[in-house]
């Protein structure tokens, strides 16, 4: 019976033990992280459905709200998808606008390029330069046949090509614009490409240029003879590029290389040797040295200095000028130009022999002569008799007489003091000779 009572008691404990385990789970403050960290905060299963409910309604509403987000950012993505489709589309459009404007362009550069191919490939000739009033020859061109020939002499170069490159530029402005060219070129021109333009150096040339070089072939092959010739006729076979490799040649020919053109035209300009000339060859002398100034100043791009040039024009002054113009202390160089000029003038003049009264000396001498001319009149075949030009006015009773002492005096009612030029007697004109009345009436002849 005791052990009874023992396993009840046990049975008891074990029951009363099991109940407080599930009381101390009931009383539970933690979830483990399930429902939060602090799931309920006073014991017992009410509170804990209380809590329960509670978080379940904030996490609904927490859900709800999320889904309404979705919702707005589900809706923004399709309006952006809508706007991207609508840039797409209107790129595709814009691209295909630019894709064709693109193409037009590039069509009509190639057609462009292809024509400007032609005409340099057709060549000068098939092509009519600016200046329509120009001839297709310029040997054909009035005035061209006026032209001297050029013999390849060096001393000869310089005139003819001032003559010729003149008259070229009259005809045609281009020929100056290429001749500078050609002679600012430190290499041989030659043969363009195919398609591409002639050039001077690094210097393109515009189509006239182009006409002008084989219209200067074409001048050098009728105005060359010799040596200079010779330099022509081996460019027959270059092309196009033939005119200007005659005129490259022929000038370095005649005129050196650039280097020592302009070293000597700088030695010219600075010689310090110049020597006084006469009053007459001042204005020539100062020309020559101008020109030589320009020349340096084309070759080499510089100037020469103020000061210099007047130092230079003093030294070729004879000396009665130059001490005219130190003492007018002019410094200007065309200042001094002009004075020295008008005094070299002045002084040609004072040297000028005068002849004044030799002139007319000759005047009266050929007055003379002219008076004592005579008249021969021919009444008879064998008369000999000849009658001065005061001689016939006496006779026809316009002027003097001319008598034995030297003439005589008329008078409106005197006796005439003086001879008769006809029968010689003393005392009548040749008018009142009754001897020529008589005569002539019975000869029937006319003085």
């Amino acid at each position: 019976m005791i052990q009874g009572l023992d396993t009840t008691v046990t049975n008891i404990g074990l029951s009363v033990q099991q109940l407080t385990q599930d009381m101390s789970d009931l009383h539970v403050r933690h979830d483990g992280g399930i429902y939060g960290e602090t799931y309920a905060t006073d014991a017992g299963p009410a509170i804990r459905a209380k809590f329960f409910e509670s978080f379940l309604t904030e996490t609904r509403s927490t859900i709800s709200r999320l889904n309404m987000s979705v919702d707005e950012q589900a809706l923004r993505l399709i309006e952006v998808h809508d706007n991207t489709r609508t840039h797409e589309v209107q790129q595709t459009s814009l691209s295909t606008t630019m894709s064709e404007q693109t193409a037009e362009v590039n069509a009509t550069i190639e057609r462009l390029d292809g024509e400007l191919q032609a005409l340099r490939t057709e060549g000068p000739a098939a092509r009519t330069p600016a200046a329509a009033r120009i001839p297709k020859n310029i040997t054909g061109t009035k005035g061209f046949e006026k032209l001297k020939a050029y013999s390849g002499d060096a001393a000869q170069w310089p005139e003819w090509r001032f003559r010729v490159t003149t008259w070229l530029v009259q005809e045609n402005s281009a020929f100056e614009s290429l001749i500078g060219k050609l002679d600012k070129c430190e290499a041989e021109p030659t043969e363009p490409e195919v398609g591409s333009a002639m050039t001077a150096g690094s210097t393109e040339l515009t189509l006239d240029e182009e006409w002008c070089s084989e219209q200067l072939y074409q001048l050098m092959v009728q105005k060359f003879d010799g040596s200079a010739l010779a330099i022509v006729r081996n460019q027959n076979t270059r092309g196009k590029v033939r005119g200007l490799v005659a005129w490259y040649r022929t000038l370095r020919e005649a005129e050196g290389q650039m280097e020592t053109k302009k070293q000597e035209i700088t030695e010219r300009v600075f010689y310090s040797g110049r020597k006084a000339v006469a009053a007459k060859d001042v204005a020539a002398t100062i020309e020559v040295w101008e020109r030589e100034l320009r020349e340096y100043k084309d070759l080499t791009g510089n100037s020469v200095d103020n000061t210099l040039k007047v130092l230079n024009l003093k030294r070729i002054l004879p000396e009665a000028i130059r001490k005219m113009l130190q003492t007018m202390e002019i410094t200007d160089y065309s200042d001094a130009k002009e004075y020295v000029l008008k005094q070299a003038r002045a002084m040609q003049k004072e040297k000028e022999p005068h002849h004044g009264s030799l002139d007319l000396a000759e005047d009266e001498k050929e007055k003379e002569q002219r008076s004592e001319r005579k008249v021969k009149f021919e009444e008879e075949p064998n008369d000999g008799e000849t009658y001065t030009h005061d001689e016939l006015l006496a006779w026809i009773g316009k002027g003097p007489g001319k008598g034995g002492k030297g003439g005589g005096k008329k008078g409106s009612k005197g006796k005439f003091e003086g001879n008769c030029h006809y029968c010689g007697t003393y005392g009548h004109r040749i008018s009142e000779c009754r001897k020529k009345d008589s005569e002539i009436k019975g000869k029937g002849q006319r003085i």
